[in-house]
Formats: C-alpha cells, sequence, structure tokens
C-alpha cells in the first residue's frame, strides 16, 4: 500500500505527464510558434520535476533511471530517425 504522499505524487505525476501530451498534441495539430514552444518548456520542466520528486518518494535510485533513459536513448538510436549515427 502506498503512503498519502505517494499517492499525491502520483497523481500529480500523472496529471504533468497529461499535460505535456496536450501540449505535444497542440503543437502536432497547430505548429509551433514562441507560446507553444514556452509551454512545451513548462511542462517538459514540470515532469522533471516530478520526476525528481517519485524517486525521493519512492526511494529509486536516479542513476537506475539514468541509466534507463541511456537504454531507450540507444534503441531510439537504432529503430528511429531522431538521432543521427
Amino acid at each position: 500500500m502506498v503512503k498519502q504522499v505517494q499517492a499525491e505524487c502520483l497523481v500529480i505525476t500523472s496529471e504533468e505527464c497529461a499535460e505535456l501530451i496536450k501540449e505535444c498534441m497542440k503543437i502536432l495539430r497547430f505548429g509551433l510558434d514562441d507560446k507553444k514552444q514556452e509551454n512545451l518548456i513548462s511542462e517538459l520542466g514540470d515532469v522533471q520535476c516530478m520526476i525528481k520528486l517519485t524517486c525521493n518518494h519512492f526511494n529509486l535510485d536516479i542513476d537506475k533511471i539514468s541509466e534507463a533513459s541511456d537504454n531507450k536513448y540507444n534503441k531510439l538510436r537504432k529503430w528511429s530517425n531522431l538521432i543521427d549515427g
């Protein structure tokens, strides 16, 4: 069972991820302008903050998350066009 503060952390993290998704979809639908870029930066920052707080509240190893991020990067290098080389 999760503690109340952990549940709150997961709720806010989920909400922030949803807000990031919303901004991404707006850019896909309407294009990128200065305001949408500003909103995208803000939402990415909010998600990054919640990743740190989730690590703290669930005693997660940030180095393992960084390793998982590197693994995803390498998969994308192989299977997508996002990364050159």
